[in-house]
């Protein structure tokens, strides 16, 4: 599926991501999705360092992942990455996970992160973080 507004990441799947099925162990998946984010925010020239200076931190308070497909060593992965929803206080992001080797669908989910306060109390999220990751709010949902 083709989508105006989604942040791309691509990356090989290392060995040390695997178990001993040869496939990737299910909790790097949320690991490779946290780091398609990151790259959005690098390539907003944003990081999480920014928004922690600010006293905040984005801790994650749901999570799904559908998995549909393995990913095996040395498959070449695609993350499509996009805001789905997002308010005064939260982000939720939807996730396809690609296998552009077999050009199969993974996975699928999302993740929706908090803005807080370092002591754990939800607040408003920097305005500067929501500007630079609405470019990829698209109204589909991840269902």
């Amino acid at each position: 599926m083709s989508r105006k507004n989604v942040f791309v990441y691509r990356f090989y799947i290392p060995f040390v991501d695997t178990d001993a099925a040869g496939v990737v162990h299910f909790t790097n998946y949320l690991r490779y999705v946290e780091r398609a984010e990151e790259e959005m925010f690098r390539s907003e020239d944003l990081s999480y360092k920014d928004v922690n200076t600010k006293g905040i931190w984005l801790p994650r308070v749901e999570a799904f992942i559908r998995f549909l497909r393995p990913l095996r060593h040395t498959d070449l992965a695609e993350i499509n990455l996009w805001v789905s929803d997002y308010g005064e206080k939260h982000v939720k992001y939807c996730f396809e996970i690609k296998n552009l080797t077999t050009n199969e669908l993974a996975a699928k989910g999302h993740l929706t992160i908090v803005c807080a306060e370092i002591g754990g109390r939800a607040t408003k999220c920097p305005e500067m973080m929501i500007k630079k990751i609405l470019k990829y709010y698209s109204e589909e949902t991840c269902e």
